[in-house]
């Protein structure tokens, strides 16, 4: 038999933290910005111990999970942005009056700042496909084949490899299959013709990725090129490659896109 009891105190929970929590942190007197976002944290924490309660019958562990930090995230990334404008600032101030130590100290905290926002940013809409349950209908890898291709300078070789990438502007493209937003590893396949490095650049329509590899000539290579954050999943991937006499001997076998996601 249904709880309704239970229900109904779980949906007053809900609407009382989500009228409540907004206005109590905006009312935050505190001077020190690591006590307003650890009070922050601690209350969105208080509501993620209540979330499994609120959706136990329509998600599973993983959906609560990533549901919880992506909030979390999206509550402090504002505050992270803001810090660093002020390190910037500060950054500058202490430029202009020749205090270089000091100017060094603050410029590499926000470096340090800006690449963690940079993950977290990258990681947000992960997280919200895996909150959507969307995550699921992923396959483990989209695989795009030289055959689907549309060449620019490139062509097919007689073992269906793509070849011709010492061409200037030499690129091959592909139509993404609607793919939601968020981050892909991307790995190549590919041989080179003789020892040497080559510079492979791969990007849709907002974002792109480049990578140099390194390996032996004569045999199959797949090579992860890192992770590239697909805006537009309606759009096109391009596959474009630089290496000088190394590119005349390339051969890519395919391209290939696993969700982070999963």
């Amino acid at each position: 038999m249904k709880d309704v009891a239970g229900e109904t105190s779980c949906r007053v929970l809900s609407n009382l933290y989500s009228r409540s929590v907004p206005f109590f942190i905006a009312q935050l007197s505190f001077s020190s910005r690591a006590v307003r976002v650890g009070v922050a944290a601690a209350i969105f924490l208080l509501i993620g111990l209540t979330a499994p309660l609120l959706k136990a019958d329509d998600a599973d562990l993983h959906t609560l999970r990533a549901s919880f930090r992506h909030d979390s995230l999206s509550t402090i990334l504002p505050e992270k942005r803001a810090y660093a404008a002020q390190l910037l600032a500060l950054e500058k101030k202490l430029s202009t009056a020749r205090d270089y130590a000091d100017a060094i100290k603050v410029r590499d905290e926000r470096l340090a700042l800006e690449r963690e926002i940079a993950v977290f940013e990258l990681e947000l809409p992960a997280l919200g496909i895996r909150a959507s349950g969307k995550s699921a209908l992923l396959p483990e890898r989209i695989v795009f084949s030289p055959q689907d291709a549309t060449l620019a300078g490139v062509k097919l070789d007689k073992e269906g490899a793509l070849t011709g990438w010492e061409t200037a502007g030499s690129v091959a493209t592909w139509k993404l299959p609607h793919l939601p937003e968020g981050g892909y590893e991307v790995m190549v396949k590919y041989i080179c013709g003789e020892s040497g490095s080559v510079t492979f650049e791969v990007r849709e329509k907002f974002y792109m990725l480049r990578s140099k590899v390194t390996e032996p000539a004569g045999k199959q290579n797949e090579k992860g090129l890192g992770t590239l954050r697909i805006r537009d999943g309606d759009g096109t991937l391009t596959l474009a490659a630089d290496g000088a006499g190394q590119s005349a001997q390339l051969r890519v076998v395919s391209l290939e896109l696993i969700p982070v996601t999963r």
